[in-house]
């Protein structure tokens, strides 16, 4: 049995942060600026109520300028570990030193136990709940070993990208699903053939770092039901996979490698939601958990004057992004989700927040932004920006460089057009030909991420069917959830027999999807809405850990007219894909080099600012290859006369029509008709098109 003991000490260009397996012990590292004493706690069980052993570090043998660091010789993989710092505790100052508080090592690549249960109250007596080491989450030592069979980041060009959302335990932990292992990583890996039919090429995935699903005890109002946090933007261990999306105990690691080493087999990336913003330790009254016993006023925004946390994120903190220390932490640890875990990409939650300075003043653009664009690790994996924050910044279409971002724009404008909004028709140009009053400082449409539908808000069936937000089982009396949705129920609130409102929900749901798919920019899904997933109207389902969240797979049969729909647009823009991979389409003087072409019902001009919620947009590829789309957001049928010349077109699309795997149905010439609450799209089988422009 070997000698758990204090080894020699490392030469410091060893050193590390976290805890690194060596051949007969483990080096362990931290941060800390402002720490007196540090102090390394091991265990041989997660379970364990008392540490196996403690090591004090020696300031003069254990200590580089802030870099704590100790061999500790006789252990190995699978044990566990934790810190404790000793030092000022001012929280005037924002030092919040605590050397009773056990803390997790920010750098620890998987933790195990959890931090969900403890005191409702919010003061300092709680911390003596997590200075048990029973009542503690631990980090675990890990190796890096695994067999990648030289797997590879897929680099999927960004105008190639179908991007699908998707909570993981969600995916497939509903009875339905049909998984020998729900809501895992194993579960996905097990609905990846269904994935690949789907026709995406990535999937997106809400967060899947270690994080506490604890919320604040609350419960739904008409049942003892405990509400946890189900979407995960609650980070514990930035470094970790979440423990409790593996199957088997502590193997998170590997099965998170071995998911993702399944996907790009299949063709398919993996992106991450990831959180930086803000992180699991609340306010200034709540849990010491890590950074705030480590270094809280470098870690966190602090009001020099009061030590208050300056909240930007609306949970409590925000954290300190742009000063160095931290800027390397986040650097790093996109470096190793990309260098050990083979992510193809980030989505960057409130990506305002990194934006802002260390007073909280919010830049165009900041050194921690810029630093991630330019990282050379990172240059081939996808960066998206959410680019807003929870303390007012809004800053869609100020990411610059090779940074992606959600287009919240376009979500709202294509509602307000499909909902009818008059005046809407000049801003659904823009959005649907890549946005380019948003993307115009020399990036391009793909750098839009055009959603209509997300994890934050409500599934496209339910937009369809509410007016308004039904989200008392949340436990807030129905005030949480955004307000401003431009949902239109269509005659009746939320389900219904009614075959007529029915029939015009599920044409509406065809003319977003066409819309999304035909429009310039990269396309992404929110999870489910292709066989009309629904929450029952709520739109803000963070805490619905439940079948209100979860994938139900019967859904699939019920709506098998819309889930073959879904599979044939994004088959549709795939064999167009010329017309989606360019610039912006630009309006030249010379006719023959027009690659745009908008126009309005009969002959008469498009109607930008007006009542008239009808346009038809010739477009032309490089190749010289022209389709027609059709849009009719009017309640009133309208009628067409076509940029044809002596073109015959055939029609490849009409969403007022039943689903058929054969939409090309009948040759159109001069004239033509289009449904209310409908698109049309047509493919030229040959001549020349001879037609006026008329600018947006």
């Amino acid at each position: 049995m070997d000698i758990v003991k204090i080894g020699v000490q490392p030469d410091f260009k060893d050193i590390k942060y976290g805890a690194i397996l060596k051949k007969n012990g483990v080096l362990f590292s931290i941060f800390s600026r402002n720490a007196s004493k540090a102090w390394i706690v091991l265990f041989k069980d997660k379970n364990s109520k008392s540490p196996d052993y403690v090591f004090e570090l020696n300031k003069k043998t254990n200590r580089i300028g802030d870099v704590w660091y100790i061999f500790i010789e006789g252990i190995s993989e699978r044990w566990h570990y934790l810190w404790k710092m000793d030092g000022v505790y001012n929280p005037e100052s924002g030092l919040l030193f605590n050397k009773d508080a056990l803390l997790l090592d920010p750098y620890a690549k998987a933790i195990t136990g959890s931090v969900n249960s403890y005191p409702e109250d919010k003061n300092n007596k709680s911390q003596k709940y997590f200075s048990e080491p029973g009542n503690m989450a631990k980090c675990i030592i890990c190796s890096n070993d695994f067999d990648w069979e030289n797997d590879k980041p897929l680099n999927i060009p960004l105008k190639d990208t179908i991007i699908y959302e998707t909570n993981l335990r969600g995916l497939t932990n509903h009875k339905s699903s049909g998984v020998k292992s729900p809501g895992t990583y194993g579960g996905l890996v097990e609905k990846i053939p269904y994935l690949k039919e789907l026709g995406i090429t990535a999937i997106e995935l809400l967060p899947v770092n270690e994080f506490s699903s604890y919320n604040d005890n609350r419960k739904k109002p008409d049942s003892n039901e405990v509400l946890n946090n189900y979407w995960g933007y609650n980070t514990l261990g930035f470094f970790a996979p979440n423990g409790r999306y593996a199957t088997m105990a502590e193997k998170q690691v590997v099965e998170f490698k071995q998911m993702v080493k399944e996907l790009h087999k299949a063709g398919i990336e993996i992106i991450i939601d990831i959180v930086f913003n803000h992180s699991v330790e609340g306010d200034k009254l709540d849990k010491i958990l890590s950074f705030k016993g480590i270094d809280n006023n470098i870690y966190y925004m602090t009001d020099t004057k009061t030590g208050d946390y300056l909240d930007y994120t609306g949970c409590g903190n925000t954290f300190n992004a742009n000063h160095p220390i931290v800027s390397n932490f986040i650097l790093d640890c996109l470096h190793y989700w990309v260098l050990e875990m083979h992510v193809d990409g980030f989505r960057f939650d409130l990506a305002s927040a990194l934006n802002r300075d260390e007073k909280g003043i919010l830049l165009d653009y900041s050194p921690l932004i810029r630093r991630i664009e330019e990282s050379p690790l990172l240059r081939d994996t996808k960066i998206i920006a959410e680019a807003w924050d929870a303390g007012g910044g809004y800053q869609v279409g100020g990411f610059k460089g090779r940074w992606a971002e959600w287009n919240g724009k376009y979500r709202d404008d294509i509602r307000k057009f499909w909902r009818g909004d008059d005046g809407s028709l000049g801003n659904f140009a823009t959005r649907i030909t890549g946005s380019s009053d948003l993307l115009s400082n020399g990036r391009k449409p793909q750098q839009s991420i055009n959603f209509i539908f997300s994890h934050d808000g409500y599934t496209m069936w339910d937009w369809l069917s509410y007016n308004k937000k039904h989200n008392l089982e949340n436990g807030h009396n129905n005030e949480d959830g955004d307000n401003n949705n431009f949902n239109f129920n269509h005659g009746v609130e939320g389900e219904t027999t009614d075959d007529k409102i029915n029939q015009l929900r599920i044409k509406q749901a065809k003319n977003l999807l066409t819309t999304l798919f035909l429009s310039l920019g990269t396309p992404m899904i929110n999870g489910g809405d292709e066989f009309l997933r629904t929450q029952k109207g709520n739109n803000n389902p963070y805490c619905q850990d439940n079948e209100i969240s979860w994938f139900n797979w019967g859904f699939i049969e019920k709506n098998r007219e819309i889930f073959g729909f879904f599979k044939e647009i994004i088959k549709l823009r795939k064999s167009l894909s010329s017309f989606f991979d360019r610039n912006f389409y630009k309006e030249h003087k010379d006719k023959k080099d027009i690659e745009i072409r908008w126009f309005g019902p009969e002959k008469n001009p498009p109607d930008w600012k007006g009542k008239n919620l009808a346009i038809g947009v010739l477009l032309k590829n490089i190749e010289q290859q022209k389709i027609i789309i059709l849009f009719n957001s009017n309640n009133i049928n309208v009628s067409f006369d076509l940029p044809i010349g002596k073109n015959i077109w055939k029609k490849i699309i009409d969403t007022n029509m039943t689903h058929s795997s054969r939409m090309e149905t009948e040759k159109i010439n001069k004239k033509i008709n289009i449904k209310e609450k409908s698109i049309i799209v047509l493919k030229i089988l040959g001549g020349n098109d001879d037609y006026k422009q008329t600018k947006a």
